[in-house]
């Protein structure tokens, strides 16, 4: 009910946006432990159980849906053959309305998830810079992320893999009308050089 009751009624959101545009920084890097599901296995326990759990919006049953029509792709990096760190890749269909102050497309990464015990091992890095090495190889030029500005962690991994900042992302809904602005940062970057 409380999400009927944001939904109509108002809610609003801040992310911290980075981009990565292939002409300027490069095509990242290819990680052998890295591997991409097909769209037609079934989706590994992990990744259910954290989408599952975290209520996010791709479901287990909707991210399923998207990577069989080929909208998302989802990776993991695996350490000793269990699937330590995944990461979705979307296509810009679905993230169109959150951001149309964009002037150019390109395919939006997340969310990502490490399991505890593997955290502090740089896998988000590896996983983020071979996502975006793929891409490349790919033609597509701009891969876009966000995470919460409060979320350090992530944003500090962000920063490792390369991706630049862009600002922040105010999204606002109001009678079921979503509004997005783009703002700057207002903390300096997470990662100390």
């Amino acid at each position: 009910m409380s999400k009927l009751v944001k939904y109509v009624f108002g809610d609003q959101t801040a992310l911290a946006f980075y981009e990565w545009d292939v002409k300027r920084q490069g095509a990242g890097q290819r990680d052998e432990d890295v591997v991409e599901w097909d769209r037609l296995d079934p989706l590994p326990l992990l990744v259910q159980r954290q989408f599952r759990g975290d209520g996010h919006f791709l479901s287990a049953w909707r991210m399923a849906r998207l990577r069989h029509r080929g909208l998302i792709r989802l990776f993991s990096c695996m350490v000793d053959g269990h699937p330590a760190c995944f990461g979705v890749m979307q296509g810009w269909s679905l993230h169109r309305r959150y951001c149309m102050w964009l002037r150019s497309p390109g395919w939006v990464l997340g969310p990502f998830w490490t399991e505890p015990e593997y955290r502090g091992r740089g896998l988000y890095v590896r996983l983020l810079r071979h996502i975006v090495h793929i891409c490349a190889t790919e033609g597509i030029e701009r891969m876009y992320i966000w995470a919460a500005p409060r979320n350090v962690p992530s944003r500090k991994g962000i920063e490792r893999a390369g991706f630049q900042p862009r600002g922040c992302v105010c999204l606002h809904r109001l009678c079921c009308r979503l509004i997005s602005r783009m703002r700057a940062l207002e903390d300096e970057p997470a990662t100390v050089l």
